[in-house]
C-alpha cells in the first residue's frame, strides 16, 4: 500500500508527459499507474496494487441504490492506464490532460494510497478556501482509540 504525502510543483509539458518525483515512484518504479476522477477537480492517480483495491471498494457498492450507481459508472468510465516514460514522467491522455486544465505548472498532492494531479490554479483555489478551517476539519476525522 502506497504512503504518498507531500505537494510536488513540476511543469507538464504539451504533450501531458508530467515527471514524478523520485518519492512517488520509490525504488521499484512501476510500469503504470491508473487514474480515477478525483474530487474536488483533481486527477487521483493510483498504483496498480492500490488502484485494485479501490476497485474492490467500488465492488462493495449497493448496485441498487441510484447514488452509489452512479459514483460507480462516472469513476470507472474516468478511468485510465497511464504509463511511465523511461524517464519517470506520467504519460497522460491529452484528453485527460485538458479536461483538468494541465498545462504550465501543475501541482502533484500525496494523499495515503493514491496522490492527486491537480492544475495549478484549481490546487491555489482549493488551499484558499479550505486552509483557514484546518483546525476545525481535524475535529471531522474519525478518532483512533488507544491514543
Amino acid at each position: 500500500m502506497g504512503n504518498f504525502f507531500g505537494v510536488y510543483r513540476r511543469n507538464i509539458d504539451e504533450k501531458f508527459r508530467l515527471p514524478l518525483p523520485s518519492r512517488l515512484t520509490g525504488e521499484t518504479r512501476p510500469v503504470a499507474y491508473y487514474a480515477l476522477k478525483g474530487l474536488d477537480g483533481c486527477l487521483s492517480v493510483y498504483p496498480k496494487d492500490d488502484f485494485d483495491r479501490e476497485l474492490e471498494r467500488l465492488r462493495k457498492a449497493e448496485w441498487s441504490d441510484p447514488r452509489q450507481r452512479a459514483y460507480v459508472r462516472l469513476a470507472l468510465a474516468s478511468a485510465v492506464e497511464l504509463p511511465l516514460d523511461s524517464r519517470s514522467r506520467l504519460l497522460i491522455p491529452a484528453e485527460v490532460g485538458k479536461a483538468y486544465s494541465l498545462s504550465g505548472e501543475t501541482v502533484i498532492l500525496g494523499a495515503l494510497d493514491h496522490f492527486e494531479v491537480w492544475s495549478k490554479a484549481s490546487y491555489e483555489a482549493y488551499m484558499e478556501k479550505n486552509l483557514a478551517s484546518y483546525e476545525d476539519l481535524a475535529t471531522s476525522l474519525p478518532e483512533t482509540k488507544g491514543e
